[in-house]
C-alpha cells in the first residue's frame, strides 16, 4: 500500500505494509467479528482478518 504525504517542500509517496495494521471496526457487526477473532488470535491484522487465519472461523 502507499500513502501520499505533503509538506511545504512538496509531496512524497510513502510505501507501507498495510496488511500488518490492526483491523479496525467501522460498524457494530465489524466490532463483534473482531472481538470473536481476538478470542482465538492475539492480534487481528488486516491480513489475518480478511485473507488469513481469520477467514476459517467465520
Amino acid at each position: 500500500a502507499a500513502c501520499l504525504g505533503r509538506t511545504s517542500q512538496g509531496s512524497a509517496v510513502l510505501s507501507c505494509e498495510a496488511g500488518l495494521f490492526t483491523l479496525a471496526a467501522v460498524t457494530e457487526l465489524d466490532r463483534q467479528i473482531i472481538t470473536e477473532l481476538k478470542l482465538q488470535l492475539n492480534h487481528v491484522s488486516v491480513d489475518t482478518g480478511i485473507a488469513g487465519p481469520g477467514i476459517a472461523p467465520l
